[in-house]
């Protein structure tokens, strides 16, 4: 993990932001906060799981936003008001951001789940420090003292500031001496939704101690029509396991699941190692979620509706698979063979642990079977609508292409990166890199502010942003503050003119 700038994704703190404005229903976009290179930083990434239904489902669809970029929307407070009047309360509130009679009930609920389990799960105990942030004034409620006494005693919470240069997110972030539990307030108003991200979150605190390091596998083969395709057809046939009591019938829909997902894999060389690697990563995380934060009933129905629906939202799949996958296999292992975890470590399969405990045998002729299986699960349908976003994606790349690459640019080097993105709207640029159409960045020459997309080198050693025609100065220099992007460089860094437009220099 320390070969290349890009393996030393050994990321510092990815994570998902959870922001709800009704008990009912959202459709947001999730979020990660992303750190490498930095000596100060930790080698940790933790990445917070997406957590939706869809409309008409018992669930509620919460889902993320961008942390820097987006608005945090107002939380229902416990008063007699109306849900719009609270709602405006606290976005027109600067002075109490954060309710601290909820966050209290927040710790409290947190507590109760954690010491319910006892460590019994994972063999450790989930109960730690944890702190809830509001994104916008960055003030922060903890339920215990930071090492280093930041945070004062007001009742039974602890209360400060987070300084601008710490990346607030939902994570496991080392912050004042202390390795916290953070996330973002407001946490949601459902019950059960809230649950599944206390658990979640406070998984990836101790996710290293317990073996599982993490990990910035980029998965983009499942931003290709065949990565898409055979992956909805494994979630489908994951749900209908899951939906099974026949022991029979269960195991015909998870032998069709994993020949759906082998298949996939005959055709990406690097698909199983770093599909692999996200599901022990986000893929545990949302599982633990689930398990500990619900009964087995609710865990089972709501792990049932995300499959069946979340991928009707999603624009990509490229790092929220997982956030599917995971709950699926651990709920089916937890009944093909209750003891599994006590035997996972950081080289087990999710899907082969399953395909050993049913004694499920794949068929040698894997295209015929898989043709003919996929007719089960609405292949035909599935397959004309993902030719029809196949077009539209091929559009877009050209248009990508002519802003990024072949077009005028201006390039900052990256070398102690820490951003937040849109994990669903990622878009592989062919061997040129990955397209991020909103994310906040910062290194060693300042703080860049998209508002019209990035390219990130698959190298990770370059972040691109177009130049707008308003942008080019008379002087040579371009405007950093234009209908694109805001740059903010720090002292003894300049932009100057290059090849193809401009590029960040220290002086």
């Amino acid at each position: 993990m320390k070969i290349s700038l890009f393996t030393t994704l050994v990321l510092t703190t990815v994570t998902l932001i959870l922001l709800t404005s009704s008990p009912v229903h959202r459709d947001n976009a999730r979020v990660v906060a992303v750190g490498i290179g930095s000596q100060q930083q930790s080698p940790l990434i933790s990445q917070i799981a997406t957590r939706s239904v869809s409309e008409g489902q018992e669930q509620p669809a919460n889902e993320r936003r961008i942390l820097s970029l987006a608005h945090a929307s107002g939380c229902d407070f416990p008063t007699p008001r109306s849900k719009n009047e609270q709602r405006n309360r606290q976005e027109k509130s600067s002075s109490e951001p954060i309710d601290l009679e909820l966050a209290t009930k927040y710790f409290r609920q947190a507590k109760s789940i954690f010491e319910k389990d006892g460590g019994k799960f994972w063999g450790k105990k989930l109960t730690g420090p944890m702190i809830f942030v509001d994104p916008r004034s960055r003030r922060a409620v903890a339920n215990q003292q930071d090492k280093n006494g930041t945070l004062k005693k007001t009742g039974d919470v602890f209360v400060g500031a987070i300084p601008t240069q710490q990346m607030v997110a939902n994570t496991s972030v080392e912050w004042s001496g202390t390795r916290w539990t953070m996330l973002l307030w407001p946490l949601p108003n459902d019950n059960d939704e809230r649950s599944v991200l206390l658990a979640h979150e406070a998984w990836h605190r101790i996710q290293n101690e317990l073996g599982f390091p993490s990990t910035g596998a980029s998965n983009a083969h499942l931003d290709t029509f065949d990565g898409r395709y055979w992956l909805q057809l494994e979630w489908r046939a994951l749900a209908s396991a899951l939906e099974k009591n026949d022991q029979a019938a269960i195991k015909q829909a998870v032998t069709d699941a994993l020949a759906f997902r082998k298949f996939r894999y005959q055709k990406f060389n690097q698909a199983k190692s770093q599909e692999r690697l996200l599901e022990l990563h986000e893929g545990l995380a949302e599982y633990t979620g689930v398990r500990i934060g619900l009964s087995r009933q609710k865990a089972k129905s709501r792990t049932i509706g995300v499959l069946k629906n979340r991928p009707k939202r999603l624009k990509t799949f490229v790092r929220s698979f997982a956030y599917l996958s995971g709950p699926a296999y651990g709920l089916l292992l937890d009944r093909a063979k209750p003891d599994w975890r006590s035997q996972l470590n950081s080289k087990s399969d999710l899907t082969e642990l399953l395909q050993t405990a049913l004694r499920i045998e794949i068929d040698r002729d894997l295209k015929r079977f898989v043709d003919r299986r996929s007719q089960v699960y609405g292949g035909q349908s599935l397959l004309q609508a993902e030719k029809q976003r196949q077009q539209k994606r091929d559009k877009l790349t050209a248009d990508y292409t002519r802003r990024f690459v072949s077009g005028q640019t201006v390039t900052l080097p990256l070398a102690k990166m820490r951003m937040s993105f849109n994990p669903n709207e990622l878009f592989p640029l062919k061997k040129h890199g990955t397209v991020y159409p909103t994310i906040t960045l910062s290194d060693s020459w300042g703080v860049l502010k998209t508002k019209t997309g990035a390219l990130i080198s698959s190298d990770f050693r370059k972040v691109v942003v177009e130049l707008p025609a308003s942008a080019k100065g008379k002087d040579k220099q371009p405007a950093l503050d234009n209908e694109c992007w805001v740059l903010k460089l720090n002292s003894g860094w300049h932009i100057e003119k290059s090849k193809n437009g401009y590029i960040a220099v220290k002086k």
